[in-house]
């Protein structure tokens, strides 16, 4: 089942889903449940830009641990930056907990700060590394750079916003054999 995050409608945690002013359209939550099943299983995935959980639930539902990067800050090159700044980033954080439910530190595990100073600092190897941070080229580019590295072969790296100018700029130069499902862009590593 997918939520629905443009309403309150109960999700795969069986609670109310808050979407907080942003909306994930349900053929995006489509294409990463069809690419976490072939990577998933007993393994886990790394989220960078987690939001209020939708793409984090979708995940959990195919890995045993979906570690969430995030500061809950949203960015100011997009608009959950000012839904984050008129609500605060304490607030976000809270909804995303909420949102994910039970599955709370056993599955879903919500990690605080930036990603590039996460990616330094990874220890392991995953399956699926999922971007959807900041949509600037430099970022982006900075988030592949330093996360590719974590997907262990035959993982796959993926991300959203397919379309976005620095995101398509960024994934055209620095991921090979890159293939796109609606705004959803991946390739197997």
């Amino acid at each position: 089942m997918f939520l629905n995050p443009g309403s309150r409608s109960a999700g795969s945690t069986g609670m109310p889903f808050d979407p907080l002013e942003h909306e994930t359209p349900p053929e995006d939550l489509a294409a990463l449940d069809r690419l976490a099943e072939l990577v998933g299983g007993s393994a886990a995935a790394v989220e960078v830009g987690s939001w209020v959980g939708s793409t984090a639930l979708v995940l959990a539902k195919h890995f045993d641990r979906v570690y969430c990067v995030d500061t809950w800050e949203g960015t100011p090159s997009d608009s959950i930056g000012a839904v984050a700044a008129r609500h605060g980033s304490a607030k976000v954080l809270d909804t995303f907990c909420a949102n994910v439910g039970p599955r709370l530190l056993s599955t879903v595990v919500p990690i605080v700060g930036r990603s590039l100073d996460w990616a330094r600092r990874w220890p392991f190897q995953v399956n699926l590394i999922f971007l959807d941070a900041d949509h600037d080229y430099e970022a982006v580019a900075a988030d592949i750079r330093t996360w590719m590295p974590h997907v262990q072969t035959g993982g796959i790296l993926c991300g959203h916003d397919w379309g976005w100018p620095g995101v398509t700029r960024a994934v055209g130069e620095l991921v090979p054999g890159y293939r796109v499902d609606g705004t959803v862009w991946w390739a197997y590593v």
